[in-house]
């Protein structure tokens, strides 16, 4: 359908086709075929591993530069990820411990520091089609996690702003490690080996000044399961 409507648009040649028109019939297409592919549900017993972009302290909540200045989507991190799906005894519920580690470290504001960050989520979560749907591959989950954040100082010295010129900084060298409990909502989409999910990572859930949100978005490979 798509193709044919830009075939007319191409026959007229006095017609200029309207920009925002042509993106919204792409996408409109884009979802129609990916809503007509096959999909598979949560399987009980299947093993995932893959990657993903963490992207930390997002929606503005804290600067992530030295100006102070902050993003929407926080500072980034590229983790693998690993997860095992459970099945329970309530049809479509499972739980999924999933752990989160980034190989490379990112590093702080001003390259002072590196941050590796560990995550590891206990969901319990159901596949939509459970809840009156049909074939679908969706499934959404909630959970605890605990978040560990391991910081390592660059040492030796900087020049930093004091109000009325430069001074000469030192710059600790030591490590530390920083564990939170998270909060963590999450939706997913399967189809045969493939799942790709959104998480929402809040840390401290119930402190309203201190509260910060985190995106996890990932790609994982799935093997193995008993059926469900």
């Amino acid at each position: 359908m798509a193709f044919y409507f830009l075939r007319i648009i191409d026959d007229r040649s006095d017609f200029v086709p309207d920009p925002y028109l042509m993106r919204t019939t792409w996408i409109a297409y884009v979802l129609l075929i990916g809503s007509s592919l096959p999909a598979q549900a949560f399987t009980d017993g299947v093993f995932g591993i893959g990657a993903g972009y963490f992207s930390e302290n997002a929606m503005s909540k804290i600067a992530q530069k030295e100006t102070g200045q902050t993003g929407f989507m926080g500072e980034p991190s590229l983790p693998i990820a690993l997860r095992y799906d459970y099945g329970v005894g309530m049809t479509g519920w499972f739980l999924a411990p999933q752990l989160m580690y980034s190989l490379l470290p990112r590093k702080t504001a001003g390259s002072h520091a590196t941050v590796t960050l560990t995550h590891l989520v206990f969901a319990l979560g159901q596949n939509f089609s459970s809840m009156g749907g049909s074939g679908s591959g969706w499934d959404w989950s909630v959970g605890p996690g605990l978040l560990m954040r391991d910081i390592k100082g660059k040492g030796g010295t900087t020049e930093m702003s004091n109000g009325t010129g430069t001074a000469t900084f030192a710059v600790p060298g030591r490590s530390t490690s920083v564990k939170l409990i998270t909060t963590n909502l999450g939706v997913s989409w399967t189809y045969v080996s493939s799942r790709v999910a959104a998480d929402l990572v809040i840390e401290r859930l119930l402190a309203s000044k201190e509260r910060t949100q985190s995106f996890f978005f990932s790609y994982l490979y799935q093997f193995g399961g008993r059926g469900f």
